[in-house]
C-alpha cells in the first residue's frame, strides 16, 4: 500500500543501513504553505515550501486520468472501506514523477465545498515526517486527492507479514519517534487533528524511513 501508498516490497527494513541515516535533514524546519485563492476559485496555491517539496495545486481531471491510465486496474493500489470509502491508484506525471491518487466515494463527501476546504487545509501542511498532499480535483462527480508516492510497504504489512520478515528494534523505535514528530507538528504547529491513526497510515519512503500518511487528515463529512 503506498501517499501515500507503496506497492514495492523491501526484504527487510534495517535502520543500520547508511541510506536510512536521517542526519542530513536535521536542519530542515517544517513549513506551512500559506493559502491563497485565485478569482476563479481554488486554483493554484501560492507556496513557500521546503526545497525539493512539490507545491500544492489544483489538478484537472484530464491530468489525473492520464497519470493513472484512467484509474486502471494495473494502477490500483488499495481499497479503503469504513467511514470514508475510497480507492487509491498510483500514477505518473509528465516528467516521470510518481504520485498516489485517492478517489473518494461521493457518499463520503457529498458537499463539494467541504471537500475543497479539507483539501486546501491539508495542502498547507509540509513536514519531512508526512507523506504530503500535493494536489486535488473536485467537481460534481469526483473527489480526488493527490499525494507523494511512497515505494515501500506500510507498517501494517510488516506486522502481518506472511514472509516472516522482521523489523529491527532500532527501526521500531524510529517508527515511534518519527510518527510522534509528525503528530506533534500536526497538532501543535499546524493546529489540525489527525484521524484514524493505524498501521496502514505509516508508510516507508524510498530510504526506508517511516512517514505518516496525509490521508489521515481527511475526515468524513457525510453525516453533516
Amino acid at each position: 500500500m503506498g501517499c501515500c501508498f507503496g506497492t514495492g516490497h523491501q526484504s527487510e527494513i534495517d535502520s543500520d543501513n547508511d541510506d536510512h541515516d536521517d542526519t542530513s535533514d536535521t536542519n530542515v524546519n517544517p513549513v506551512i504553505i500559506p493559502m491563497a485563492l485565485s478569482q476563479d476559485g481554488w486554483n493554484n496555491i501560492t507556496e513557500q515550501h521546503q526545497e525539493g517539496t512539490t507545491p500544492f495545486r489544483h489538478y484537472t481531471l484530464q491530468e489525473l486520468m492520464e497519470a493513472t491510465d484512467g484509474f486502471s486496474d494495473q494502477n490500483f493500489l488499495s481499497k479503503g472501506d469504513g467511514e470514508i470509502p475510497n480507492n487509491t491508484y498510483s500514477g505518473s506525471l509528465p516528467g516521470g514523477r510518481r504520485i498516489a491518487v485517492k478517489r473518494f466515494s461521493l457518499l463520503a463527501w457529498p458537499d463539494e465545498e467541504q471537500f475543497k476546504l479539507m483539501a486546501i487545509r491539508g495542502g498547507r501542511l509540509r513536514h519531512r515526517r508526512l507523506v504530503n498532499l500535493i494536489g486535488y480535483y473536485c467537481d460534481a462527480d469526483e473527489r480526488l486527492l493527490v499525494a507523494e508516492f511512497t515505494p515501500n510497504d506500510s507498517l501494517a504489512t510488516y506486522l502481518s507479514d506472511s514472509k516472516n520478515r522482521t523489523m529491527e528494534w532500532s527501526m521500531r523505535l524510529r517508527v515511534a519517534c518519527y510518527i510522534a514528530e509528525a503528530l506533534e507538528y500536526c497538532i501543535n504547529e499546524a493546529r489540525t487533528l489527525y484521524f484514524d491513526l493505524n498501521p496502514n497510515k505509516v508508510l516507508f519512503d524510498e530510504a526506508g524511513n517511516p512517514c505518516l500518511s496525509c490521508f489521515g487528515l481527511a475526515k468524513n463529512h457525510s453525516k453533516r
